[in-house]
């Protein structure tokens, strides 16, 4: 499937993108910070996928907004800006509007934030997709299937990334669509960062 082709493709562009940022990072935060995890420079970690399913959080009213998830991007976003990182390099995007509305008012006016759609024929060193659904349900309609279940979507998602692409998101919740699940399954453990009770709190003033 092109789609799973241009992934295999982005898990090798994080080329030889100026290493000095992980180490602007790494002067910043703990050293078992699941930020540098996510973050590293390394071939391995070009596309990584940061699972929120063990923070504990309750779950969202609309499916198609997702306050908490909206600040955990900004603060991986905030990342990597504090990493050297131009606000122009940067994208940021999501499936709904509600949650682009959400994230344009917790990014800075630079970062261009916008739905898959209005990404398409734009690139970026580093693009975040907050994957907005958080809640296991069998009802496609509650869950705006139609867009989660769109591989073509997925894909121009994908490819928006020249070096570095962060998914952020419910693995549990977006596996329940046959695109994100088999993409799940292509990049494996090793590139699932599962975040833990409290992974959420206390980085911001780090950043």
């Amino acid at each position: 499937m092109p789609w799973l082709q241009t992934t295999t493709r982005h898990m090798g562009i994080w080329s030889h993108a100026v290493p000095a940022r992980a180490d602007l990072l790494a002067s910043l935060l703990p050293r078992d910070c699941w930020l540098l995890e996510a973050l590293s420079p390394a071939l391995g970690r070009s596309v990584v996928f940061v699972c929120t399913d063990g923070l504990g959080w309750a779950p969202e009213k609309t499916p198609s907004c997702n306050r908490r998830e909206a600040g955990l991007s900004a603060l991986v976003l905030a990342a990597l800006l504090k990493g050297g990182l131009p606000e122009g390099e940067v994208g940021v995007v999501a499936p709904f509007r509600r949650q682009v509305a959400l994230l344009r008012a917790l990014c800075p006016l630079a970062v261009e934030v916008g739905t898959v759609d209005q990404f398409q024929g734009k690139e970026r060193a580093a693009m975040l997709l907050s994957c907005t659904v958080a809640r296991a349900t069998t009802s496609a309609q509650d869950f705006g299937g139609s867009i989660l279940d769109d591989e073509r979507r997925l894909s121009v998602a994908l490819s928006r990334a020249r070096h570095k692409l962060v998914l952020v998101g419910s693995s549990a919740a977006v596996a329940q669509h046959p695109p994100f699940a088999r993409l799940l399954a292509l990049l494996g453990p090793n590139r699932l960062i599962r975040l833990r009770s409290g992974d959420d709190m206390g980085l911001e003033g780090l950043l």
